[in-house]
């Protein structure tokens, strides 16, 4: 028999500027971040930063350049996908490779 086996999802953001390191971002930028999971809705998800609940299968984050969050003890096997949506005025989405 095997036992069942969980992980964690680590979701971290990082902006840059074309101006470089000469730019700072503002610490207080943040940007939204959706986590569809293949969970039922009203399932407790258990995060770095709290615990959340699935509603519609998502699950939503603000995170702030080099912010990271983390959820936790997810059941292998659980499908997932991460969007970031309401990109802020003045900054632009790429998807590194």
């Amino acid at each position: 028999m095997n036992a069942v086996q969980y992980g964690d999802l680590i979701i971290s953001k990082t902006v840059t500027h074309d101006f470089g390191t000469d730019y700072t971002i503002p610490a207080d930028k943040k940007f939204e971040v959706e986590v569809t999971l293949g969970l039922v809705n009203g399932t407790q998800v258990e995060t770095s930063v709290g615990t959340k609940t699935v509603a519609n299968g998502r699950i939503t984050f603000q995170l702030a350049h080099d912010e990271s969050v983390t959820i936790l003890n997810l059941l292998e096997g659980t499908t997932y996908s991460v969007a970031e949506v309401n990109v802020p005025t003045g900054f632009t989405l790429t998807t590194p490779v």
